[in-house]
């Protein structure tokens, strides 16, 4: 036999308080975590929790500050050695570095490309530096680099390269011999011409012997010599001397003592 048991008022009273702290509790202590299975809906707590972080952190910059951010990474001076780090370099490594040069319009990479040709076969990475060039100059002269080179000794002031540019090609040229990076080491503080007019001539030091301190014959017994050959003509302290052109050119320089100073004579 069941009694029923009858709740006075003050009971009741009770129960309702303490349905309300326990209500009001979850401010005052942590609810313990309900197992996923316990959770409805195809997704659990924790990877709704996670989806919810995401489109809070996932917010893109301004535009604006994405143009700021690439303009303070943009280094000349690095993506001029990510271009042509050197001559054994495969030129498709370079082409990251050409789209990086046109998006920010660098001319000061007009001579780095420059240079670069006389390292670039024909082909499909030498008309990328080509189109390059284009982009830059706006100027169309293909592949011929004595026009570009032309084009741009007139308008150098135009076309500075990076800060870096005498390391670079002291870097790139001692690849070649170690003496042409020698030569090149302290040009930025020292030479006094235009490197970017300083170019490999497709033959190592000594690679074409010097004439030194050639034997002379009086003019009058040169009858080798034709009426219409050019001579370079040198006069030091009274002391004459003429170096004939055809004699010259095989050794493009002559070493020799003059007027009782030394020479060097360059063709």
């Amino acid at each position: 036999m069941t009694l029923a048991r009858r709740w006075s008022p003050a009971m009741v009273a009770a129960v309702l308080v303490a349905a309300v702290a326990i209500g009001c509790s979850s401010d005052l202590a942590p609810t313990a975590t309900p197992p996923p299975q316990a959770i409805s809906g195809s997704e659990t707590q924790s990877e709704t929790l996670a989806a919810a972080i995401e489109e809070t952190t996932t917010l893109e910059p301004p535009v604006a500050a994405v143009e700021q951010a690439d303009t303070r990474l943009y280094d000349p001076n690095r993506i001029m050695y990510r271009l042509f780090p050197g001559v054994f370099e495969s030129p498709a490594n370079a082409l990251e570095a050409l789209e990086e040069i046109q998006a920010m319009h660098d001319v000061s990479q007009v001579p780095v490309l420059l240079q670069t040709f006389r390292f670039l076969p024909p082909g499909e990475s030498l008309d990328e530096f080509v189109g390059t060039l284009r982009a830059l100059t706006g100027q169309e002269f293909g592949d011929d680099w004595n026009g570009w080179m032309e084009w741009l000794g007139k308008r150098r002031g135009d076309f500075r390269p990076p800060d870096d540019y005498a390391a670079w090609k002291s870097s790139i040229f001692s690849q070649i011999h170690p003496r042409l990076g020698q030569f090149l080491q302290t040009a930025k503080e020292t030479a006094r011409i235009d490197l970017t007019e300083v170019v490999w001539g497709g033959v190592p030091p000594d690679g074409i012997p010097d004439l030194r301190n050639p034997p002379t014959i009086p003019a009058a017994e040169a009858d080798y010599m034709q009426p219409d050959d050019r001579v370079l003509g040198a006069s030091i302290n009274g002391e004459h001397r003429a170096y004939p052109m055809r004699i010259v050119n095989a050794h493009e320089m002559v070493n020799d003592t003059l007027g009782g100073e030394p020479i060097s004579l360059l063709w």
